[in-house]
């Protein structure tokens, strides 16, 4: 049964190589743009009274900075009381930044609904404190936790964030991570260079369940109250894949401390200086976990050209991860925040019909593409005469009229590569 439990994780770890103003937003645009602190402000007393926007994308339109003074902003999502007042929607930070806040809380999200996607958000110099006396699971940058009424465990996808500088504190033993501090995830692209300080405390999460951790990493020091409870990634994983990922941080374990059954960690990368006692976990009793290809550097190696190659790599594998880089004074490994263009080349068969031929008979042609992500073709004129199926097939119908008509190649793109479109131009004469 063992045998078959590993062989399973190891496939696992295989296939995963893993502007309006707020108010003035009517429900129907299903949108909520947010340029201001004052609208960041009232967008969280509306989830914090009641209202999840479900359904909705509220998406910043600015960099936002508040002026840092203390408890200028209270975090998305109710700590004490009904715990189901929560935010469900897709929060799309666009890539922009909100900066200087000094909050009494368990994070930009206290906690979040079952679905709920948090993307391209970008927290410089924030701090968010943990408030001594009540009850929490966890304490993180973006998400504090996802359990609701300590019972309901809810799903929330973490992708493109970044905790940039700032503290995640608390002085008890709730959960602290500079993303995420306790709960069910998946966190893709993040990264984390904040101080991460109290009982419980990890670099990306501090506890996580039933999900993954891919292509992230992280920087910031990690301080526990205890010399074992710090891991450079994770402290305690369950049923967790960690993937491409690495930590350079200071932390008891480089990597993961502890790793429950169901869980597999490979290609992950750490400084061994940096890690005081283990590198990869301190494993419960009696678990196996499946480790593969995770490797500990010194600064150095991790500075060098050759570890951008090995982390490039092993992201070139999934379409969702993103690029590495050096960037300016950055001395470790980051992430690509600009996506690279595309060229789609096309060859047709013909272009250029005569509508007598097209009086008595159907014609068909071939369009012939190629682009570095996926393609999609969609008729953008004359849909009443043309077809055009998966694979670039068009089909001019019997007895269509002398007219242009156009169809659309379309490169959809992915996290490394911008979407491109390029039009074919059918005469009809």
């Amino acid at each position: 049964m063992k045998k078959k439990l590993l062989s399973g994780i190891l496939a696992m770890v295989m296939a995963i190589s893993v502007v309006v103003p707020i108010s003035n937003v009517q429900a129907a645009a299903k949108v909520y743009k947010i340029g201001s602190v004052w609208e960041l402000n009232e967008f969280s007393r509306r989830v914090n009274s009641g209202n999840s926007y479900e359904g909705y994308v509220v998406k910043l339109t600015k960099d936002i900075v508040y002026d840092g003074s203390v408890n200028n902003f209270n975090s998305i999502g109710t700590t004490v009381g009904n715990m189901e007042l929560i935010f469900k929607g897709t929060f799309d930070g666009a890539g922009h930044s909100v900066s200087n806040i000094e909050c009494m809380g368990d994070g930009f999200f206290s906690r979040l609904g079952d679905g709920t996607v948090v993307k391209n958000l970008v927290l410089k110099n924030c701090s968010f404190t943990h408030p001594e006396g009540i009850y929490s699971r966890g304490t993180g940058g973006i998400v504090g936790d996802t359990v609701i009424n300590n019972k309901v465990w809810e799903k929330v996808t973490i992708d493109n964030c970044h905790v940039v500088g700032g503290s995640v504190t608390a002085s008890d033993y709730c959960s602290v991570g500079g993303i995420l501090g306790y709960g069910r995830a998946d966190i893709i692209n993040c990264s984390n260079s904040a101080l991460i300080s109290g009982g419980a405390v990890a670099g990306i999460a501090s506890y996580i369940c039933n999900g993954m951790i891919c292509n992230s990493y992280n920087t910031g020091d990690i301080q526990a109250l205890d010399e074992d409870a710090s891991g450079g990634l994770v402290l305690t994983g369950d049923n967790v894949v960690i993937k491409n990922c690495y930590n350079s941080g200071n932390a008891s374990c480089g990597l993961a401390g502890y790793l429950e059954e169901r869980s597999a960690i490979g290609n992950c990368y750490y400084v061994f200086e940096n890690a005081s006692k283990n590198g990869i976990a301190i494993n419960y009793p009696d678990v196996s976990i499946v480790e593969k290809d995770n490797q500990a550097f010194s600064a150095s190696e991790m500075q060098s050209q050759a570890f951008l190659k090995l982390l490039n790599k092993n992201a070139s594998t999934q379409p969702t991860w993103k690029s590495w880089k050096y960037q300016g004074t950055s001395s470790y490994p980051v992430l690509e925040t600009k996506k690279k263009t595309q060229t789609i080349t096309t060859k047709v068969s013909k272009k250029n019909y005569k509508a007598s031929t097209l009086k008595n008979k159907k014609i068909t042609f071939n369009i012939k593409a190629k682009a570095k992500s996926r393609l999609v073709y969609r008729v953008t004129k004359g849909k009443k005469y043309l077809s055009v199926s998966s694979t670039g097939k068009v089909c001019l119908k019997k007895g269509t009229p002398k007219e242009t008509y156009e169809v659309a190649v379309i490169a959809t793109g992915n996290a490394k590569i911008k979407k491109a479109v390029k039009k074919i131009v059918v005469n009809v004469k």
